[in-house]
């Protein structure tokens, strides 16, 4: 009998154990926002784990195998097979200016808006196309004056400037906290609804290592990212 309780514990996975690096993959919003409070936790957990953070490239997601990358935490309108998913959470659209925009402290229509140009965000998931669609209905379009694949790039400049960005309402909640910004309703119907997962090869599924670590990934950006809001975990 102690033989057999001997082999069952040495097969529970020990995180303080493990050495193993895990690449992981998502935009610098994550980087700044998540993994402050993720890598912390790994020090404590599990502190010969190694992370290797790359920028998310949207192509990657149906090629994550071929690209060695273990889990990556992007929008996703559904999962592409093979790869296995935990949903994060779900949002809408927001409108992010800074606190001393002109808009700031009126009522904003599509006209006002469209008088002002935009930062577009090239990094991540597609979080502002269904804006161009609905303007190209309309035989309009918006002006783009900055493009850039950051997220706390695109937040300085609208600091500084009267640029307007579109961002899903978790991360205009959150750049409103750290910088000198305000979040506002878009003045469009029928907004999309966004759907956040952390995303892993199926041939991870059975990994005891892998499952402990994309466990307390999932648990740590629900908690950091959706709680304010109050969506569901």
């Amino acid at each position: 009998t102690n033989q057999l309780q001997d082999l069952r514990q040495t097969d529970v996975f020990d995180p303080s154990q493990c050495q193993r690096r895990f690449r992981f993959a998502a935009t610098d919003y994550v980087a700044n926002f998540i993994f402050p409070e993720i890598m912390p936790l790994l020090q404590q957990q599990a502190p010969l784990v190694e992370i290797e953070f790359s920028q998310w490239q949207p192509q990657w997601l149906h090629n994550m195998a071929s690209n060695q990358i273990d889990m990556t935490s992007t929008m996703a309108p559904v999962l592409p097979s093979p790869l296995q998913g935990a949903h994060l959470g779900s949002d809408r659209p927001a409108l992010l200016m800074s606190e001393n925009h002109p808009l700031a402290r009126q009522d904003i229509c599509l006209d006002s808006m469209l008088r002002h140009r935009f930062v577009h965000l090239s990094a991540g998931g597609d979080k502002d196309s269904f804006l161009d669609q609905l303007l190209s209905q309309q035989g309009r379009q918006r002006q783009i004056a900055y493009q850039v694949p950051f997220f706390a790039a695109a937040f300085k400049v609208l600091e500084h400037t009267d640029y307007l960005l579109v961002v899903p309402e978790h991360i205009a909640h959150n750049a409103c906290q750290d910088y000198a910004l305000q979040q506002h309703a878009l003045p469009v119907p029928n907004l999309p609804q966004h759907d956040y997962f952390l995303l892993w090869h199926e041939m991870h599924q059975a990994d005891a290592s892998h499952t402990w670590m994309r466990e307390l990934l999932a648990k740590t950006i629900k908690a950091s990212i959706f709680s304010p809001l109050g969506t569901p975990a």
